[in-house]
């Protein structure tokens, strides 16, 4: 899954939790380590499957929105 929008879903967490230990709290609730929401928010490693889908849904948004946009979601305006 090539080009995960880091920075979409690090800005989607600082507003989703704003707080302090948020990648502790985002790991705990996905059932990962902290070191791997680390590693996705810093594009070192991406987040496939259902994991994406789960961090796209404590994000409040879609697995659509952190992926690149792809010729078929450009041509449907998305």
């Amino acid at each position: 899954m090539p080009g995960f929008r880091t920075e979409r879903a690090a800005q989607l967490l600082e507003a989703v939790d704003p707080q302090p230990g948020r990648q502790t709290r985002l790991a705990a609730h996905l059932g990962v380590s902290r070191a791997a929401v680390n590693a996705w928010l810093r594009g070192v490693k991406q987040p496939s499957g259902q994991l994406l889908v789960d961090l796209a849904a404590y994000l409040g948004t879609t697995a659509d929105d952190l992926l690149p946009p792809t010729p078929q979601r450009q041509a449907a305006g998305q």
